[in-house]
C-alpha cells in the first residue's frame, strides 16, 4: 500500500470514529433528558393535604405568588386527581426577562408544579429547571441556580415536613 492510500484510509477511519462518537453523545443526551427533564418526587402527604399545603409553602418565600391552574386535560383514569399550580417570583422573572436574549424563557415562566395521584400515592412533578436552564445558559442559568432553585427546594422541604 502506498503512503497516499494509507493517509486516506486514516482519514476515513477518523471520520467514522467522529460520527460514531457524535451519535453516542446524541443518544446519551436524549436518554438523559428523557429521564431528567421532568423531576418527579413522591410526596408523603395525602393528595388533599398536599394540595392544601403547597400554596402555604410557596407564599412563605418572600415575593412568590401561587395560583391554581384549571386543567383542561381529561380527568386521569381510576378517579385519581391532579392539581396544577403556577408559581412566580416577579423579582426573578424580572431579572431574566430584562435580558433580551433570555426572553424566550417566558414560555416556561411562571413555573408549574403538578400534584397528582398515581398508584395510590401522591406525586409532585415539575420541570427540572436547573437542567433545563443550564442547557439554555446565560442569565436564566444564573438566576435559577442562585435564587429560584434554592427557594423552590425550601418550598418542597416545607411541604414534606407538614403534618399529614
Amino acid at each position: 500500500m502506498d503512503k497516499t492510500m494509507l493517509f486516506k484510509n486514516r482519514w476515513v477511519w477518523f471520520g467514522l470514529g467522529l460520527l460514531w462518537g457524535a451519535a453516542l453523545v446524541f443518544a446519551g443526551s436524549v436518554f438523559f433528558l428523557r429521564g431528567n427533564l421532568i423531576a418527579e418526587t413522591e410526596c408523603p402527604l395525602p393528595w388533599e393535604k398536599a394540595v392544601e399545603e403547597f400554596p402555604r409553602q410557596v407564599i412563605k418565600q418572600p415575593g412568590w405568588t401561587v395560583r391554581t391552574v384549571p386543567c383542561g386535560l381529561p380527568a386521569p383514569e381510576n378517579g385519581s386527581r391532579i392539581a396544577v399550580f403556577e408559581i412566580c417570583s416577579r423579582k426573578y422573572a424580572g431579572m431574566i426577562l430584562k435580558d433580551p436574549d433570555s426572553r424566550k424563557t417566558a414560555a416556561v415562566l411562571p413555573c408549574q408544579f403538578a400534584i397528582y395521584e398515581r398508584g395510590g400515592k401522591t406525586w409532585i412533578a415539575r420541570l427540572n429547571a436547573p437542567v433545563f436552564m443550564r442547557l439554555l445558559g446565560g442569565t436564566p442559568a444564573e438566576v435559577f441556580s442562585a435564587g429560584v432553585t434554592p427557594e423552590q427546594q425550601s418550598m418542597l422541604r416545607g411541604l414534606f415536613k407538614a403534618e399529614p
